[in-house]
C-alpha cells in the first residue's frame, strides 16, 4: 500500500491483497482478493477533518461451495470546538458511520446489510507526547 500527500491536506492509502489457499485434503482452492482505499482529509486546520474508508472484498473456492462479495464504508467527521491546551481540556464533536454489504451468492440467507451512524462528543486530554519538561 502507497500513501499520497497532497498538500498536507488530504492523504489517499489505496491497497490490495490477494490471498489463495490451497487444500489438498478436500482437492479445493480458495482465493480472496481485497481491494480499499483510505483517506484523511483536512477540511479546515485544526478545527475540522474526517476520514473515508472503502473496501470491496470478493471470496470464492474452486468447488464453487464459497462465493461472495463485501462492500465496506466508513466515514467521519470530527470538529475540534475546543483545543487542548497545558493543563485543559479540549472537546470535540464527531459524526461518523458505517455500512457493510455482505452479498453471499451460495447461501443467499447469509446475505446482509448493515449500517451504524454516530454522533460523539469527546474530551480531549493535553499531550506533550515526544517533547521534553
Amino acid at each position: 500500500s502507497n500513501m499520497l500527500l497532497m498538500e498536507q491536506r488530504l492523504s489517499l492509502a489505496p491497497s490490495v491483497r490477494f490471498d489463495r489457499t490451497e487444500d489438498l485434503t478436500v482437492n479445493q482452492d480458495s482465493t480472496a482478493i481485497t481491494y480499499g482505499l483510505q483517506s484523511v482529509m483536512v477540511f479546515k486546520p485544526e478545527k475540522l477533518d474526517g476520514s473515508f474508508d472503502v473496501s470491496v472484498n470478493h471470496n470464492y473456492a474452486t468447488d464453487s461451495s464459497i462465493s461472495n462479495n463485501t462492500l465496506s464504508v466508513n466515514m467521519a467527521v470530527n470538529w475540534h470546538l475546543i483545543q487542548a491546551q497545558r493543563n485543559k481540556f479540549g472537546f470535540d464533536l464527531g459524526l461518523s458511520g458505517m455500512y457493510n454489504d455482505l452479498n453471499d451468492n451460495v447461501t443467499t440467507i447469509n446475505t446482509l446489510n448493515t449500517y451504524q451512524v454516530f454522533l460523539t462528543f469527546s474530551a480531549v486530554l493535553p499531550s506533550r507526547a515526544g517533547q521534553a519538561q
